[in-house]
């Protein structure tokens, strides 16, 4: 719902301030990178909690995928998403260098769980989010389109129910299940 809100406000004139729009569709908080980067975070502090809800704090690989996911955040929802606002081809694309290398090390630290057998899970999610947020932005009213034209023009053929998305969610769902498979707290 985070990246919905923002991209709608985005797309349906929203003017960037600086810091996110200016909250004419939903707020703006909600339309600012403060959800975007609390969610990654609170996706990231998940892996720190196992399956009989015990807190494991003494373990570098989910340490982190936490500090990945807090690095993704403030990439994803700071950097290439104010790029996008401004019309920024450039800076989407430098930002979006780090954007796919986070994801691959978050990918890695997740799937070595379980012996590294959770590796097929996680690259492939990892893998499939990517190619569907390529596909979006190039489907959105204000997104590759928009950027390649300075941002003042907008796509003229924008695609709602673009093939991105489900690619982006089967993504999330693999990767999800590999962060989400089932680890007990280590006895002392």
């Amino acid at each position: 719902p985070v990246v919905m809100m923002a991209d709608y406000a985005h797309d349906h004139g929203a003017e960037f301030t600086g810091f996110g729009t200016d909250g004419r569709f939903f707020g703006r908080l909600a339309e600012s990178p403060v959800p975007f980067v609390s969610f990654w975070v609170a996706y990231g502090a998940a892996n720190l909690l196992t399956v009989d809800n015990a807190l494991v704090l003494d373990a570098p690989r989910r340490l982190a995928v936490v500090a990945t996911c807090l690095l993704q955040g403030i990439d994803a929802g700071v950097l290439i998403q104010s790029a996008l606002y401004r019309g920024d081809l450039r800076g989407k694309q430098r930002w979006s260098l780090p954007f796919v290398g986070l994801f691959a090390a978050l990918a890695v630290q997740v799937g070595l769980g379980a012996n590294g057998r959770l590796l097929a899970l996680s690259l492939p999610g990892a893998a499939l989010v990517i190619a569907g947020q390529v596909t979006v932005f190039g489907d959105r009213i204000r997104g590759d389109y928009f950027m390649q034209h300075g941002g003042k023009k907008n796509n003229p053929n924008p695609i709602v129910y673009s093939y991105g998305e489900p690619l982006f969610m089967t993504g999330w769902i693999l990767l999800s299940l590999a962060m989400a498979y089932p680890s007990r707290a280590r006895a002392k």
